[in-house]
């Protein structure tokens, strides 16, 4: 799947003729890992960064065995306003900029409770650490990043921020509290961010699977056939198309990542696979005075 991608994206040229940085948290694995892969296979410099710092080294000894020169790998918290001002110094130094951030680092609801599908936890039995700790790393950790990124692409007025989150279901279904409410979260907050940066050259999107996908993040469970699950590698295409110059004007949309395909025209993938972020269908509906200006 991921060589009929990378052929589908020949065209895109930014990506293809002159080098992007492109940084991908939660890069030692699952969607990050595909990611972080498919932006380095097109001739990317990529920093990859994650909390684990063994699959970290093996994913950075991997992509350099391939010949993959221009990687750089951080072993840091996203949390942590520390460990971010670090990668931003290390990734800047390394490559005086950077073109796409993907904010990809996240916990799953099984950091919640390990058996949250055949148990799904109510919110009173959630500990106030373990409720604070997902929010600190799936909203405010890509919070952190985006502040520590943005100045530098808007002063080269250029960048793309990919915010990956989940779909509608997911964020509302019984028993994902806090997860749920944390991808939702994201999800405004890219849509706020888009309408900030407007004009800027710089944009801010979403990128979900478009249901389970294959990683270690989905538990496995007995008589469920995980070949109809999305594969981490379908990220791949829709990211790379991102990073070119057809989707300078595109912008606080979402795409889900299964709907998307390769071998169609990105105008005709576009109509197929994304849509706005957030709910804006909802504005307006729920509004009984006019909103201050």
């Amino acid at each position: 799947m991921l060589a009929g991608a990378l052929a589908g994206m020949a065209k895109v040229g930014r990506v293809m003729a002159d080098p992007m940085t492109v940084l991908v948290t939660g890069a030692a694995s699952g969607l990050g890992a595909a990611m972080a892969r498919g932006v380095a296979a097109n001739g990317c410099n990529v920093v990859l960064v994650d909390v684990s710092s063994e699959a970290l080294r093996d994913m950075d000894d991997d992509l350099r065995r391939q010949g993959r020169v221009g990687v750089m790998a951080v072993t840091a918290d996203i949390s942590a306003p520390d460990d971010v001002a670090r990668v931003q110094q290390l990734a800047m130094r390394q490559f005086g900029r950077m073109d796409v951030l993907v904010n990809n680092a996240g916990l799953g609801q099984g950091a919640i409770k390990r058996d949250f599908l055949e148990s799904p936890p109510r919110t009173w039995e959630i500990t106030v650490a373990a409720w604070r700790r997902m929010i600190d790393v799936n909203v405010i950790g890509g919070f952190l990043m985006a502040r520590a990124f943005i100045p530098a692409m808007l002063a080269n007025r250029f960048g793309r921020v990919v915010n990956v989150t989940t779909n509608f279901d997911s964020m509302l279904r019984f028993g994902f509290a806090p997860y749920g409410g944390s991808k939702a979260a994201i999800e405004a907050h890219t849509s706020i961010l888009a309408k900030e940066l407007a004009g800027t050259g710089v944009t801010a999107n979403v990128l979900i699977p478009g249901g389970p996908a294959d990683t270690q993040m989905v538990p496995i469970v007995a008589g469920v056939d995980r070949t109809a699950f999305v594969q981490p590698e379908a990220m791949v295409a829709p990211l790379l198309w991102l990073c070119g110059p057809d989707a300078d004007e595109f912008n606080g949309r979402r795409i889900v990542a299964g709907r998307w395909s390769p071998n169609r025209d990105w105008r005709e993938n576009c109509a197929i696979a994304a849509t706005e972020a957030a709910w804006p269908q909802l504005a307006g509906t729920d509004r009984v005075t006019a909103m201050a200006t």
